[in-house]
């Protein structure tokens, strides 16, 4: 069957690859497709059955949707070796909370939502954790050398690549700008006060 065939019977044309291995042409059935994606096919092991007694340890290396239905229209599986590292993209999982007084006048902002390690197949994390609860004013950046790396993973990203940054809110910033032009002001008319004092001295 053609490819516009196989899905009108809801089957995804795909192809299976991997180092030293000959391009293998398969179908899977969308329903499957949909739900191992749904469970971290993109970033974490997944079995293909295609029958037979033929079963891979494969990850999802590309996934091609239509662009208004959002259906998936074709998949590549990467065959992995178990004894061979492979380099991977996993998701950054923020953890903690920000301090008392933060949360009002400062925005979260996820600079780095996905980092690359590498690691054997059986050791992927499902994701890598960041702890923003020593974030402040003063401390207001996370980097990669702040992840919580696993064991038996290493990282593939630079360590001052930032993570995690605070951004402050318009009305916060607003409230600190008053309050700094509101300084010079009240110096200015102690000054003036003074002058007058010593003008009536005179």
């Amino acid at each position: 069957m053609t490819s516009n065939q196989l899905r009108r019977h809801d089957l995804v044309p795909g192809v299976v690859y991997g180092r030293n291995l000959t391009t293998e042409n398969v179908q899977v059935e969308r329903v499957q497709l949909d739900k191992a994606i749904r469970q971290g096919a993109l970033t974490q092991l997944v079995t293909l059955d295609l029958g037979k007694g033929k079963e891979y340890a494969v990850l999802v290396r590309e996934l091609q949707r239509h662009a208004v239905r959002r259906s998936p229209l074709h998949v590549d599986f990467y065959r992995v070796s178990m004894t061979e590292e492979i380099k991977i993209e996993v998701p950054v999982r923020v953890v903690g909370a920000l301090a008392t007084g933060l949360a009002g006048d400062y925005v979260l902002i996820h600079n780095l939502e996905m980092v690359r390690v590498s690691c054997l197949p059986a050791h992927i994390p499902e994701y890598i954790t960041i702890d923003i609860s020593g974030l402040s004013a003063e401390n207001h950046l996370l980097h990669v050398r702040d992840l919580a790396i696993p064991a038996n993973v290493t990282l593939e990203a630079e360590a001052d690549e930032t993570v995690i940054s605070l951004s402050r809110t318009r009305a916060a910033a607003k409230r600190a700008e008053a309050a700094t032009t509101a300084e010079p002001e009240v110096v200015s008319k102690g000054k003036a006060a003074r002058g007058e004092e010593a003008g009536a001295e005179n």
